[in-house]
Parts: C-alpha cells; structure tokens; sequence
C-alpha cells in the first residue's frame, strides 16, 4: 500500500513538472539532462520537418527513431494531455517493472543460497551473511522507491527525455529474461537494440541466462567447481542460434518498418546509429566522447572512434564467464558500463543501473570506497551547472570537461567497487567469514607495503 501511495505521489510530481512549462523547458535546455539523441526539441524539430513533408533526417538535427517519431506525430492533436500522461506512466511503470525484476533477481539467489546450505558447501560460519527472507520481500520495493524518488529520474521525465523510452524497453527486457519468457525477451532485446543500439551488448548475457540453469533449480555440485549448467553441446548451439536468429529477425523488422515509413529510404539509418556509432554531434554533455574528438585531429578519428565505441564490448566476455554462475550481476554491471561509456551520456542514463543498486544490499559490507564515490558523484553533479557556466563566461572548457571527467570517475569506482564486493561475497560464502592461519588461529588481513 505505501509503495502504491509513493508511486501516485512520483507520478504527480512527473505531472506537475511537465505540466509546468517553464520549468519543462528550463529543463530541456539543460545539456546535463539530455543529449541530441534523446532531446524533446529534437523530436519537435523532427515532426515539423516531417509534417511540411521535409525529410526529418535529411540534416544533422533529428536522431530518433521513425517509429518514436510516427508516434508522436500521431499524438500531436493531443499534445497537452496524453504526451505529459504517456512520459509519466512510461517512467513510473520502469520503476515497478524493475521492482519485479530485482524481486526475481533475489529469489533466485535465495533459493541458490538455500540448495548450496543444505548440501554443505557454505561454510558455517557464513550464515549470518546468506540472503533471507526479509531481503527477498524488502529490497525490491526499495528498488522502485529509488527509482520513483530520484531527483534526477524526475528531472529527466521532466524534460520529457527519449530516454525514459529507452529505460522502459531494457527493463523488460531483463524482465522477461529473468521469467524466462524466451519469446518477450527477445522481443523487446530487439527493441531496445532499435532504440539506442547500446543494448546489443545485453544480447549475450541475457541468452547465457535463459540457456544456462538461472531459470530453473541450481544442481547440486560445489560453488566454487560449479560453472552453471550452461554447456555447449549441439543442443544447446542450436537453441543459441534459434535466439540470435529471433532477435535478428525482430531488428530487422523494426528496421523494415521504419524503412517503410520513410518512403523505402535507408536514410534514417545514418541519423540513428549512425549517429550513435560516429558521434558526429559533439554538443557537451556528460559523457567523455565530445572533448576527445574536439581536440582530436581528423584523421585519428575514425580509429579512436571504433577504441571507444568498442570499449564496452570488450567486458561482456571477461564478465560473462567470471560472474558465470550469477548472470543477473553481469547484466547490472553492463548496464552501468553502458551508462558510462556511451558516446552521449546525461545525467538520467545512471538511473536505470543505480535504482537496481539496492539488490545488491546483501553484499554491501565488503564495500571499500564509498565515501570517495558519494563525494565524487555529489561533487560533479552539483558543481556541472556552474563549471558549465565558468566555461562560457572564460571560453575554457576544461572546467566543465573535469565535472564529466569527475563525474566517469564517480561511477566508475561504483562499478567497480561493487564488483569487488560481489566477488569478495561469494568469498566468503565459500570459506567463512573468519580467515585463518595455517595453525588455525584467527587472523587479520592487513595491506603491507610492496617490496
């Protein structure tokens, strides 16, 4: 029931904030919040093209998609009251989507946790830390508070960002994924990869989970020799290929669709992903491709631009066969790296990764740099604005280039100091809380100096 009352109150607060036009529109011109991919003025420029009958891509001022832009040209008699309504429900039902998805996440672990307790290979002295029922009923709504609550996701609705789109179709996509519904996955892993394109590199993890034995009982063999059940015989490469197969199937359907809308033109292409791939708008945000490729010389472009484009992919192997046996922490952990690293990054890519950040409470003990990582992110989220304004007023953009380059740094060790808690968890699950001298006395870990 409070969890309902919180989220009537986010979805007022969204309606009030759109509803409030001069606050909408502060917000939508601040480069914090949006980027040219998911910009509302973007979008509004986009339809007047199209509606005087101009080709919306033929320039470099529209980047959405033809079906968001079919959509909103359909609902463009209706502008002030069902546009204001559909950004609310979209970002209010993320957050209980995403509630579902952090529940599912924790009863599958609970009941791993549980399997492996039973037939002895938890050591002892770790119960106290195992996941109970208390984290399995409290944690999710947790989830959808942070969501629902965040300044930044308000902000972001507020601006009426493409992004909230974008937030919706990955989070039912993990979703569906962690129901094991094979068919909707696939589908909306589709769908999120024609809306933004970063979501392809989601694609391995998520069939890793709906091939391997995340969705049914875990066997009974040790966690430290357990490699889950995902084996690849031939069985399991043909049910692969099947998914690689669907989901290039429903890509290219939404690609021939909008191939269709647009008059039997390719055209859109070079706008959207090219625009995603190529980064050819370098409009400041808070992300670090603009700054590089300002200073960058022409010919080193094309290079550095596949470095960075590709950096993202080079972790979803390493990631997937470390975390094999927890592919729910490698697509978190993915979505965070997606939100760092994108060519074009706001404020409100973060909130996706760090309203799940609540499931991983469990393991919130073996955290070692959070005071560094509260500091940084409250530093540059807050100090952004005024260095962008210092920029403007001294014609140096390195005052606001560091608040991004802070700001990276920020989720970064997040990431990263997450990962290590995952990993020292599972630690201790294995071999107790307590760590021993040979002679079996109790010892202190302690950092020496090297050499």
């Amino acid at each position: 029931m409070l969890l309902l009352i919180i989220g009537a109150l986010a979805a007022l607060i969204r309606l009030c904030v759109i509803a409030h036009e001069p606050l909408s529109s502060w917000l939508s011109g601040r480069i914090e919040l949006t980027s040219p991919i998911t910009s509302w003025n973007s979008l509004l420029e986009g339809l007047e093209l199209y509606r005087r009958g101009i080709d919306p891509y033929s320039g470099d001022v529209f980047h959405g998609q033809p079906l968001l832009l079919y959509l909103f040209y359909n609902l463009e008699d209706y502008h002030y009251l069902v546009i204001p309504a559909l950004f609310t429900i979209a970002d209010v039902l993320t957050a209980f989507v995403l509630r579902s998805f952090s529940s599912n996440i924790l009863r599958y672990i609970y009941k791993r946790q549980s399997t492996d307790f039973s037939n002895g290979f938890v050591h002892k002295d770790s119960k106290d830390i195992m996941i109970t029922v208390n984290h399995v009923n409290k944690l999710p709504d947790y989830v959808s508070i942070v969501y629902l609550l965040n300044p930044i996701a308000i902000a972001t609705c507020g601006t009426k960002s493409l992004l909230i789109f974008d937030n919706l179709f990955v989070s039912c996509a993990l979703l569906s994924v962690s129901r094991g519904n094979r068919i909707v996955s696939v589908f909306f892993l589709a769908l999120s990869t024609y809306m933004s394109f970063y979501p392809i590199f989601l694609v391995i993890p998520c069939i890793w989970l709906l091939l391997s034995d995340s969705i049914s009982p875990p066997p009974k063999i040790n966690i430290e020799k357990r490699s889950s059940t995902f084996y690849f015989n031939f069985t399991i490469a043909f049910q692969f290929a099947s998914y690689i197969i669907a989901y290039c199937f429903w890509l290219a359907g939404f690609v021939g669709l909008s191939y269709l809308m647009m008059g039997a033109k390719y055209d859109f292409l070079r706008a959207t992903w090219g625009g995603i791939l190529l980064a050819p708008d370098l409009t400041p945000n808070m992300g670090l491709f603009w700054y590089m490729f300002i200073e960058m010389f022409e010919h080193f472009r094309s290079f550095f631009i596949c470095v960075f484009q590709l950096h993202i992919g080079i972790y979803v192997l390493p990631l997937c066969i470390r975390l094999h046996d927890n592919q729910y922490a490698t697509l978190w952990l993915l979505c965070g790296l997606i939100a760092v690293f994108k060519a074009y990054t706001n404020l409100g890519d973060a909130s996706l990764y760090l309203s799940l950040l609540p499931t991983w409470a469990y393991c919130f003990g073996y955290l070692r740099q959070v005071f560094a990582i509260i500091l940084c992110a409250l530093v540059s989220t807050a100090m952004a604005p005024f260095m962008f304004r210092v920029w403007l007023v001294t014609f140096n953009p390195n005052f606001f280039y560091a608040m991004t380059l802070l700001y990276g740094t920020a989720q970064t060790f997040l990431i990263g100091d997450v990962f290590f808690a995952m990993l020292r968890y599972r630690y201790a699950l294995v071999h107790g809380t307590k760590v021993k001298l040979v002679d079996g006395q109790p010892a202190v870990i302690m950092l020496n100096k090297l050499g």
